[in-house]
């Protein structure tokens, strides 16, 4: 009966949008999923995630990586490639 009702509360708040709820609401709910089996617990994430997939609140943001282009520049300035490659090698550094 426990993920029934968890269940049905988060699937309210993800269709409508509302907004958190309440602390108190939050700490019924965590007793509640804290009386669920391990495997019961599993499941509501996973439908939890699909609902939230679902809404689109969980999109993955892809990474820009042309952002990183240039952190780098002058880390390396007067080292010799070689050398510390020999080093890394001997497990000098």
């Amino acid at each position: 009966m426990g993920l029934i009702k968890i269940l049905w509360f988060a699937n309210r708040i993800v269709r409508k949008g509302l907004s958190m709820p309440r602390a108190s609401t939050l700490g019924k709910i965590e007793k509640e999923i804290g009386r669920l089996s391990p495997k019961d617990q599993l499941k509501l994430v996973e439908k939890l995630t699909h609902q939230l997939r679902k809404s689109g609140m969980a999109v993955k943001k892809e990474i820009d990586w042309r952002g990183l282009y240039g952190l780098g520049k002058g880390l390396w300035k007067g080292e010799d490639a070689q050398e510390y490659v020999d080093c890394l090698r001997e497990n000098k550094v």
